[in-house]
């Protein structure tokens, strides 16, 4: 499927998390700026891009970055769910904590939000 398929954002998604998740952070970057550049309105795709950055320690940039974004989400919990990850490992935790509030009662059936919050 990878092979046959290597330019498929989906593909592209998948293949951007493994590098995530296998801590090559530059890798799974141009992933994120090719993803943005095929689609910059896919929720998934800019919450990855976001990530990334802040695996980075481009905090302020991520921020910035997510904030530029709000407009394209409806439901805003999984966005402050990211920025509330953002904030605490800027050791920020009053503002971790009210993002992570916030993007419960944006959406209290997230199940991400309540679970990120628990690491936490």
């Amino acid at each position: 499927l990878f092979s046959a398929n290597p330019n498929d954002e989906f593909v592209l998604y998948a293949l951007g998390n493994a590098d995530l998740r296998d801590l090559k952070i530059d890798k799974a970057l141009q992933i994120g700026e090719k993803l943005l550049q095929k689609s910059p309105d896919n929720q998934k795709f800019i919450l990855f891009y976001g990530y990334v950055l802040m695996s980075k320690k481009r905090f302020d940039e991520a921020l910035k970055f997510l904030d530029s974004k709000a407009n394209l989400f409806a439901d805003k919990s999984n966005l402050l769910t990211t920025k509330a990850e953002i904030f605490y490992r800027q050791k920020e935790k009053d503002k971790s904590f009210a993002a992570f509030d916030q993007a419960v009662s944006a959406n209290p059936n997230n199940v991400n939000a309540l679970y990120v919050a628990g690491f936490y």
